[in-house]
């Protein structure tokens, strides 16, 4: 795999107090149900498309989501978008 195992999932708060952005990501799923990652990206990221810093982390990210699946989310290969079951 590409991807590194940085992810826990265990800490939704950042030092700072910030809501973690994987953290804004499963509650987005959570609220809102079956979402696309293109929607998800709009809802959290403020994305130009310039920054290949912020592709880099979300693709891991992602890859460690569908992994992991935190509080149930997942990615439902017939519906084409992350949902929780």
């Amino acid at each position: 795999m590409a991807y590194n195992h940085n992810y826990k999932f265990a800490r939704p708060f950042t030092k700072n107090g910030k809501e973690a952005k994987w953290h804004q990501v499963v509650e987005f799923i959570k609220a809102n149900g079956p979402v696309s990652k293109r929607e998800i990206i709009k809802a959290i990221w403020r994305y130009d498309g310039l920054d290949e810093n912020i592709r880099g982390y979300q693709s891991c990210m992602f890859a460690q989501l569908h992994e992991i699946q935190p509080d149930g989310v997942h990615y439902d290969k017939n519906l084409k978008k992350w949902t929780v079951y």
